[in-house]
C-alpha cells in the first residue's frame, strides 16, 4: 500500500489526475469488514474483492514496468554517451605523417 501511494502522489505531480487516482486508491483498498458493508450481500463482497486485488495487481505492473523502463532509459543515456565519445574519438584524429610528394 505504501509503495502505491508514493506512486499516486508521483503520477498526480505529473499528470493532474488527481480526481481519479483518488477514486482508484479509495476502491482499492477500501475495507469490507469495515462498518459500512454490514448489511451487504456477501457475494457482491466477494466480487468486490476480485476487483480490488485486480486493481492491485494492475498497480503492481504498473510499479513494475514504471521500474524497468527508468532502467533502460539509464542504459540507453549511457549507451549514448558511449557511442557519442567514440565518434568524438574518431572524427579527431591527427595526422601526424607528413604528406610526401612525388
Amino acid at each position: 500500500k505504501q509503495w502505491y501511494q508514493r506512486r499516486v502522489r508521483e503520477d498526480n505531480e505529473r499528470s493532474g489526475l488527481s480526481c481519479s487516482t483518488a477514486n482508484i486508491m479509495n476502491v482499492a483498498f477500501c475495507d469490507t469488514k469495515s462498518q459500512d458493508f454490514l448489511e451487504v450481500d456477501d457475494d457482491f463482497i466477494k466480487l468486490y474483492r476480485l476487483g480490488q486485488y485486480t486493481i492491485e495487481y494492475l498497480l503492481h505492473c504498473q510499479e513494475y514496468l514504471s521500474h524497468g523502463t527508468v532502467e533502460l532509459e539509464a542504459k540507453l543515456r549511457e549507451a549514448i554517451r558511449f557511442r557519442n565519445e567514440v565518434k568524438d574519438k574518431m572524427e579527431v584524429k591527427p595526422s601526424s605523417e607528413p604528406s610526401s610528394s612525388r
